[in-house]
């Protein structure tokens, strides 16, 4: 079987436009910002180093309410369909791994990148899970449109469709940003060990199943 994978070893800007520097996810809706947090979240349940476009296609999918994920609904893609099927396309990592906030892979960054394009097209004032979709759709070698034409989905035609649409207003506040690990007992003792609020981004601790 071929797995795919966008894993990078450059180091990448977290937490920033990829155009002006500010806090990334100021312009994007709630959702969106949850639908983000969600992917750092798959990230790390998948033992990956970096958060990929496939995380963020399944951050969207997620949130049944959203825009994004109601554009896959509606042309057949259900949330657990989606999930099996990155399941089959992507090699789990091997090692546990724990960063306060995951870099994003150069296919995500134009993600990101895309759907901020596609807000200003639009007249939008902020990035909604539709233009995080329709730039996911835009990528076309990244591993979400390979899920996504793989499950039959014309990522032409949902690029089309998504780059008018818009998030319903949410209560949903996503994670604040580095607090995305989850939070039992060990992981609180680590970074009380290792002192992982101040440490640099870069810094990971690397824990192996046994």
């Amino acid at each position: 079987m071929m797995w795919l994978a966008e894993g990078t070893t450059a180091p990448l800007r977290s937490g920033k436009s990829p155009e002006s520097g500010a806090p990334l996810f100021e312009p994007f809706s709630d959702r969106a910002r949850a639908a983000m947090a969600r992917a750092n979240q798959e990230a790390h349940r998948w033992n990956h180093e970096y958060i990929g476009t496939e995380h963020i296609l399944l951050g969207i999918a997620a949130d049944p309410s959203c825009a994004g994920a109601a554009m896959l609904i509606s042309r057949g893609v259900e949330p657990a369909q989606l999930r099996a099927t990155v399941t089959k396309l992507v090699r789990k990592g091997p090692e546990m791994v724990w960063l306060l906030r995951f870099p994003r892979t150069p296919r995500a960054k134009m993600v990101i990148e895309y759907a901020i394009e596609s807000t200003r097209a639009a007249g939008h004032d902020e990035v909604s899970t539709a233009h995080l979709l329709a730039g996911l759709a835009r990528e076309h070698d990244g591993v979400a449109a390979q899920v996504l034409r793989g499950l039959g989905v014309d990522v032409d035609r949902v690029r089309a469709a998504a780059a008018d649409a818009r998030d319903a207003p949410s209560a949903d506040v996503p994670p604040p940003a580095g607090e995305e690990i989850p939070r039992g007992p060990f992981v609180r003792a680590l970074r009380r060990l290792f002192g992982f609020a101040g440490r640099p981004r870069s810094s990971r601790l690397v824990v192996t199943r046994r």
